[in-house]
């Protein structure tokens, strides 16, 4: 072959080793997400399918409503998912896999401009087997962390070569995917002083991203809620400029990034993991065993000096990790996957240095706690992969309950649902913040509601309930007669959701059908018809029918009221119903005395039987009857102020939950 045969030759024995550094890496992170591929819909992904079912091109716009503007990842990923229609979440894991092989391969490559082949080959498995990247695969809204941090590679990489308007595009496609990447504008704008190219940046291309980011900051409905609160929606209980707690989430962070279960050493194996650690160290060690053969090309350009490529690394991962400290309210694991790509950096910049047996040994190790940590239950409102795990069988099991008692529902069908499930499965927040039918039966005119509350539109009525063991039973609303498709219903969870139901029934309105079910109900023994008894009294009181109230109670026998705590605490707490019952609970249970004496009797029995969170709503009950009120200010102290976040998200059509 003659030498300019040669030379027009492809040099295959020079891409093979960077084709297969480049591939190593995004293989392993695919194998680690497949278990999440078992996983179903869960908490946003609901609200986002929700507005897909009924999207419009204006959809793309700025919504007043909700605090965050991505669309991106949420109106144009979902609306992709929603058009697959059953195939959407399979699809949903597909495409977030991919994304996740994406991000790898990008800071393999990113890394690999920096620091050389070897850098960016330990790079990728560092950030392969971060164990929180798996959970982004397996949870369907993770889309819009993976968008996001492959936007932020590939403007990175497009700015390192020069690409600076290219660079622009992808940094803002990121922010509209993800409003956390705005930390890496400064970085993209340093990124040559950072490496000691430059010891300037061009002012044409800080009045570009300056005025990118003024116009989509004037139209982001959750930047003018923190600047200007009237002029958005409410994010209070979400996000705000300053947090007191800065410290907590940036320890958090560093924790999460080393792969340190943050339930410390009583986290549990995950058993069922164990095939997909085998198979990660397989690779892992073959991977490196590979590396340390390969004979990589000389690079074209000089390699900037590690130090100021530890530099950019650092600043890659505390950047956006202080962002969020400072402004999310509420610290969640997964938040550490965007600053885990500067940890990847770093720790590839550290271990394509050392020896490749000490190399493999730090991979598998951090391979193995990775693995740990995605068995950490936290808290059951905390997202972590053992949390979704125990939600998803629960939720298959409630839908296919649902599809079996009722294979269709017609348009605009009110599904009132008692949930009767305790744990950690998050059934209940689901069926009635989520609104998760909508999408299981593909028709966002379904509104599925606690029986206590009533749809403010009418339509076809339905009653269910869910047992403790997530069975799904019905009621016809006619007759009152139980519904199933499979085991036999048990009496107190019928009667549990009647009463439900009646009171709803009463609050709005319906009182002679919510006594007419009071009273109607079967019983077991004469206590519990006693409480039937006065809970018809007090829909009666509440409805000026105080003859027939008293009439009923005349045959019913006293109780203790403080045995009754826990009824009484329960009418008295209960936030679905808009009537303020309490003064006609007092008078259907034979309780003496003003409405703060209630209050103050029940709050100092809940406290002292350290039941915290009733304790604290009687203790606001009495703060409001009573301004000022000393003892239940003391209480408040003591017992914190137990909020929640409120929704951060619109549902697909405006409901009252």
């Amino acid at each position: 072959m003659s030498k300019k045969a040669q030379a027009a030759r492809p040099s295959s024995g020079k891409r093979s080793p960077e084709f297969v550094s480049l591939a190593i890496p995004p293989a392993l992170a695919l194998l680690l997400v497949i278990p999440g591929f078992a996983f179903t819909y869960f908490f946003d992904d609901y609200d986002f399918l929700g507005r897909a079912q009924a999207m419009r091109w204006a959809d793309l716009l700025p919504d007043p409503q909700s605090l965050f503007y991505r669309p991106i990842s949420r109106e144009l990923y979902f609306g992709l998912i929603n058009l697959l229609g059953p195939a959407g979440l399979l699809a949903g894991h597909v495409l977030n896999a991919l994304l996740f092989g994406l991000a790898v391969i990008l800071l393999c490559r990113f890394t690999s401009e920096l620091a050389g082949p070897r850098a960016g080959f330990f790079a990728g498995l560092a950030f392969a087997v971060f164990g929180q990247m798996p959970l982004l695969a397996g949870w369907v809204s993770g889309g819009q962390d993976l968008l996001a941090i492959c936007f932020i590679l590939a403007a990175l990489i497009l700015r390192l070569r020069g690409r600076r308007l290219i660079a622009l595009v992808a940094i803002l496609l990121a922010i509209l995917s993800k409003e956390t990447a705005i930390a890496f504008v400064p970085i993209l704008l340093g990124i040559d002083f950072i490496l000691g190219r430059s010891k300037t940046v061009p002012v044409r291309e800080i009045a570009a991203y300056g005025a990118s980011l003024a116009a989509w900051a004037g139209i982001h409905p959750g930047i003018r809620s923190l600047l200007a609160p009237a002029a958005g929606p409410s994010s209070s209980a979400y996000v705000g400029l300053v947090q007191a707690h800065l410290l907590g989430p940036l320890e958090s962070t560093a924790a999460t990034i080393l792969n340190l279960p943050l339930t410390g050493g009583a986290t549990p194996w995950p058993t069922g993991l164990n095939l997909v650690l085998f198979g990660g160290v397989l690779i892992s060690v073959w991977g490196a065993w590979w590396i340390s053969k390969a004979r990589f090309p000389k690079p074209r350009n000089p390699l900037p000096p590690v130090a100021r490529v530890a530099a950019l690394g650092l600043c890659v991962m505390v950047l956006p990790a202080l962002l969020t400290s400072l402004v999310v309210r509420d610290w969640l694991p997964y938040y550490a996957c965007i600053p885990a790509m500067g940890a990847s950096l770093l720790a590839g910049l550290a271990l394509g240095r050392w020896p490749i047996t000490g190399a493999t040994t730090a991979v598998v190790i951090y391979l193995w706690l990775g693995i740990w940590c995605r068995g950490m239950m936290i808290d059951p409102t905390v997202t972590t992969e053992r949390t979704l795990a125990g939600s998803s069988d629960a939720l298959r099991r409630v839908e296919a309950g649902f599809k079996r008692l009722w294979p269709t529902f017609p348009r605009h069908a009110n599904v009132y649902v008692s949930t009767q499930v305790a744990g950690t499965q998050n059934v209940y927040v689901h069926l009635n913040r989520y609104q998760p039918l909508r999408v299981w039966y593909r028709d966002p005119t379904i509104l599925t509601l606690t029986p206590r509350r009533r749809a403010t539109t009418t339509g076809p009525e339905f009653l269910a309930w869910i047992s403790p063991s997530l069975d799904v039973y019905g009621v016809d609303p006619v007759n009152l007669e139980p519904l199933t498709s499979g085991p036999k219903p048990e009496l107190t969870e019928y009667q549990q959701t009647l009463r439900s139901y009646a009171r709803g029934l009463a609050d709005a309105g319906q009182a002679d059908r919510a006594v007419t079910i009071m009273l109607g109900l079967p019983q077991i023994d004469s206590v519990t018809a006693a409480y039937d008894r006065r809970y018809a009294a007090m829909y009666l009181f509440a409805n000026g029918r105080d003859s027939e109230a008293l009439q009923l109670l005349s045959t019913a026998p006293p109780i203790d009221s403080l045995e009754a705590a826990p009824t009484i605490a329960d009418l008295m707490l209960d936030k679905t119903v808009k009537r303020d019952l309490d003064p006609f609970m007092m008078r259907a249970f034979g309780i003496r005395g003003t409405l703060p004496d209630l209050y103050r009797t029940y709050m100092r029995f809940f406290e002292a039987h350290r039941n915290a969170d009733p304790a604290r709503e009687l203790a606001r009950k009495l703060e409001t009857v009573e301004p000022g009120n000393r003892e239940s200010a003391d209480a408040l102290r003591r017992l914190g102020s137990g909020r929640h976040a409120d929704r951060i998200t619109t549902p697909a059509v405006q409901d009252s939950i």
